[in-house]
């Protein structure tokens, strides 16, 4: 079986003696594989992914390679399945980092994520910041300039290039690629956008909303009478946040055994691994403003709101019927609209119409 323990400190304070033990068990941590030999545990994250992955081989009755889930705490274990795929894992394998290759992939990872957040901003407020920093991060992302050295400085020019872009865009802000939450309380999350070209948009952002505690929760949803209290609004317009056990989830989440997200690295895979929970909504903005958010103004004990990656899209723009009206209509034949219906008083009529089996419109002066 495999165990876990922690300690305050990798090695004895000073002023403890050689030898001291700090190391506690933790009692709720235990993986057993029905009485077979374990060894070797691997652990790891991926880039861009705050929970771990635990790997590890059982080899008493046949070798057999497996991996599970952890929290961003390394504990909590789900999912434990096979290792399956083209590879050959060996058990207790590790690839060795130089520091400057492990900063190189923290550099990367950060470009990955705020490249994300400067492309939606370049299509509604282009500046020539933000194309030079796309531009630089596609550079650097792409291709190999025949040295690490090299890399490593095109991928640095990449982020500090994508970080001017955000801080010459005051409407909008660079995310820290952490999960946002509120837990067992009200709130009113808000971002006013002004500048904006008048036009339709779509406002997209990933979350859930749970109901109270798993227990309260599951018992809302599946007695029919659970309350969506999370809003997502932008200016007039609003809906319900999903809800945790929105049927778009079903196909990777289960009741029994329980596997729905239960902290923000749950969160953080559903939404950037699983691409699960997308709330969207299209307004139209007159006035260039726009403002967008998350609230919650009704208390459930336990209750939960999670959310990340706010996306902003530009449809453009639609010519209003109100900027074209007849003039002068002559014949005999009668004129209707587009619906079918006569138009009796044709001389009052603004808009577009049908007459001689064609459509006449024509712009004002």
């Amino acid at each position: 079986a495999l165990s876990r323990a922690t300690a305050p400190y990798l090695v004895p304070a000073g002023d403890k003696t050689t030898g001291a033990c700090q190391w506690v068990r933790d009692p709720d941590f235990g993986i057993d594989e029905s009485g077979q030999s374990i060894e070797a545990p691997s652990q790891f994250r991926y880039i861009g992914s705050k929970r771990w992955q635990l790997g590890y081989q059982k080899y008493s009755n046949g070798y057999n390679y497996r991996i599970m889930d952890l929290d961003e705490h390394g504990a909590n274990p789900a999912n434990r399945r096979d290792i399956s795929g083209d590879l050959a894992p060996q058990h207790g394998s590790f690839v060795k980092l130089t520091e400057a290759e492990y900063r190189y992939l923290e550099t990367w990872e950060q470009v990955v994520t705020l490249l994300d957040k400067v492309k939606p901003i370049h299509e509604v407020l282009p500046t020539d910041e933000s194309r030079t920093a796309i531009e630089k991060a596609g550079h650097a992302l792409a291709d190999d300039l025949g040295s690490f050295a090299a890399n490593a400085a095109a991928m640095q020019e990449a982020l500090a290039a994508l970080e001017k872009a955000l801080e010459k865009t005051p409407a909008f802000t660079a995310a820290n690629g952490y999960v946002a939450e509120y837990y067992n309380t009200n709130f009113d999350f808000s971002q006013t956008l002004t500048g904006l070209p008048d036009g339709d948009y779509e406002v997209t952002v990933q979350g859930f909303y749970r109901m109270g505690g798993i227990n309260e929760a599951t018992a809302a949803h599946n007695g029919g009478t659970e309350e969506l209290n999370a809003i997502f609004y932008a200016n007039s317009v609003e809906t319900p946040m999903l809800s945790l056990y929105d049927g778009s989830a079903s196909g990777d989440y289960t009741m029994s055994p329980y596997n729905y997200p239960d902290n923000v690295g749950g969160a953080d895979e559903a939404f950037n691994r699983k691409h699960l929970y997308v709330n969207t909504i299209r307004l139209s903005v007159s006035g260039g403003t726009l403002k967008i958010g998350i609230r919650k103004d009704k208390h459930v004990g336990a209750d939960w709101c999670c959310f990340d990656n706010f996306t902003l899209r530009y449809l453009g723009r639609t010519d209003a019927v109100t900027a074209i009206r007849i003039d002068g209509v002559k014949g005999t034949e009668r004129c209707s609209s587009l619906k079918g219906m006569y138009i009796s008083e044709i001389d009052n009529y603004h808009g577009v119409y049908i007459q001689n089996g064609q459509k006449k419109i024509k712009k004002l002066n």
